[in-house]
């Protein structure tokens, strides 16, 4: 299961978490910590406009203050926050939906009888309740299979993303988004679709989910810590590993980095001061936002 990395948490990395729509495995283990998560911030400066960047996690290790006194000095000196998706709980209800069969069907019409046994098998491994889990679409199965790594590395279904959005909104804030429901959806069902789970069941041995997860739960934890030291140097060697699959990387990362900045460009030119706040692995790199804003004349300060 050497891609599952690739698959499974490449996803929870560096796109939009849909909460609520997973099957409960457990509960993790906080860290007995109240450390500040010190994260990435930039600002982006042309022509006398300015616009901060902050990298965010989606999921997190709820433990951890993600409110530095950069953070609460960047919320203070902007107008807008924009994240990636700004969605309203009819969305939220809207996007789960998508996740499951409303015909009756099962992900057992999909699978062949030994991708069925196999799925069992790592749902018994896993601690997941097949009976919910069969309802599930491929990418809700896949994103469940994720959840347990995430527990794992004492990660939760929540975001930083959410936190902000909720914080400028309880102070009579504007939210945008740089991105929308539906865009994210279609490009979850293309990374995550029923071709992909079969791949992940036709590598899975029966018994292995401790053996072959372990380096992927080391991942989840290593990408958290590093979030909360604020080192860049981890986050530019993860953007290089997931190169490795140029398919994922074009559409989950190039593409959507190449949209983000056209984004900037308008929020910049405005005269409501933007603070954009995305995945944090969207900014390093040769392909990141911070390079791709460098080269087209903007100075940027690391905050």
């Amino acid at each position: 299961m050497r891609g599952l990395k690739k698959r499974l948490l490449l996803v929870g990395m560096s796109i939009f978490f849909i909460l609520g729509a997973f099957v409960g495995c457990g509960s993790s283990e906080k860290e007995d910590t109240s450390n500040v998560a010190k994260g990435y911030q930039w600002k982006v400066e042309k022509d006398g406009k300015e616009l901060y960047l902050i990298g965010t996690m989606h999921p997190i290790n709820t433990s951890y203050d993600y409110f530095s006194d950069k953070i609460l000095e960047i919320m203070k000196e902007t107008d807008v926050l924009s994240v990636e998706v700004n969605m309203s709980q009819e969305d939220m209800l809207l996007a789960n939906a998508r996740l499951v069969y409303s015909d009756g069907k099962t992900i057992e019409n999909e699978l062949s009888k030994e991708q069925i046994k196999t799925l069992k098998e790592l749902c018994s491994d896993a601690g997941i309740d097949y009976e919910k889990l069969k309802v599930f679409k491929a990418q809700g199965v896949i994103q469940n299979i994720s959840s347990v790594i995430y527990e794992k590395a004492n990660l939760e279904m929540a975001t930083f993303d959410d936190m902000l959005k909720d914080r400028y909104i309880k102070e009579n804030k504007k939210v945008d988004q740089v991105e929308n429901m539906e865009f994210q959806l279609n490009l979850m069902d293309k990374i995550q679709g029923i071709d992909q789970l079969k791949e992940i069941l036709d590598e899975y041995e029966k018994g292995k989910f401790e053996d072959l997860t372990k380096e992927e739960t080391e991942y989840a934890k290593n990408v958290m810590e590093s979030y909360k030291n604020g080192d860049e140097k981890f986050m530019n060697e993860a953007i290089e590993m997931q190169k490795e699959n140029e398919d994922i990387y074009k559409a989950l990362i190039l593409d959507r980095n190449i949209g983000m900045v056209k984004k900037i460009e308008e929020y910049i030119k405005s005269d409501e001061k933007y603070a954009l706040a995305v995945g944090a692995l969207h900014f390093f790199g040769d392909d990141g936002i911070i390079k791709i804003l460098e080269d087209k004349g903007y100075k940027i300060t690391k905050l």
